[in-house]
């Protein structure tokens, strides 16, 4: 299969056949849409998209946009989502995939079938963000590393992997610090809430979700931290088939 692009956007590969449903998913701070992109083969009848955001990976010569509500704007503008989507955001994705559905509703536009939301901290409880103005490259990847895992030792140690790396995590977070939570009517779109079990976002920050829909969407706790779908893949995607089809496992 060949990476296609829509729109500069959108990242990913044509799937075959007629898919069901499309599924865009919003990469977690400073995230590589491709992770995101591979997950295509787990998840047949669906076409997958990673949102890519401008000023990382391929985008990296675009000038970054750091407010949210800029982006939510801007990306609803640019992103032809079609008449059945679903949304998938990790960590910061998220919180931007919550708003963008948002933004959909409140503009009168076709609003996502389902929507997952994995790794975050409900918005109205508060979200800390590691304040990285002073911090350097290799500083701001300890840090994550420390709080997240994920970052391999020989990334810190490749000053030239730090510097493609580093700047997106720091838009990411210079974004989040200006970001505002700002309540409004609960969104009727059927959600689900999936967190990892040794993540350092407590299951009750994830449950608070639930206050910001009509019908309370079903947590699933899977086994790992905060990038719990590399560790406990197979009962992730078998979770994520599910909920894409239409089906809510109890």
């Amino acid at each position: 299969m060949t990476t296609v692009r829509r729109n500069p956007w959108l990242v990913g590969r044509q799937a075959p056949g007629s898919p069901e449903t499309t599924l865009y998913c919003f990469p977690h701070s400073g995230g590589i849409a491709g992770e995101y992109v591979r997950w295509a083969p787990e998840l047949p009848g669906t076409q997958v998209y990673a949102i890519g955001l401008p000023g990382r990976a391929s985008r990296t010569r675009e000038k970054p946009i750091t407010d949210m509500r800029t982006l939510v704007r801007t990306l609803v503008d640019e992103v032809p989502f079609g008449e059945s989507f679903v949304l998938f955001g990790h960590s910061f994705g998220a919180l931007l995939a919550f708003e963008v559905a948002r933004e959909l509703r409140d503009r009168g536009l076709q609003e996502p079938e389902r929507l997952v939301l994995s790794g975050c901290p409900a918005p109205q409880s508060g979200i800390e963000v590691l304040d990285v103005t002073a911090l350097s490259d290799r500083d701001i990847m300890v840090r994550l590393g420390d709080r997240y895992g994920g970052i391999p030792p020989e990334v810190l140690d490749n000053a030239e992997l730090l510097t493609q790396l580093a700047p997106a995590f720091r838009q990411d977070y210079l974004l989040l610090g200006r970001y505002s939570f700002e309540p409004g009517r609960p969104l009727a779109v059927p959600a689900a809430i999936f967190g990892g079990s040794k993540d350092n976002v407590p299951r009750e920050r994830l449950e608070q979700w639930r206050e910001l829909f009509e019908a309370v969407p079903p947590l699933r706790m899977f086994d790992g931290g905060h990038f719990y779908f590399r560790e406990d893949d197979r009962r992730f995607f078998s979770e994520l088939r599910t909920f894409l089809h239409h089906q809510s496992s109890r």
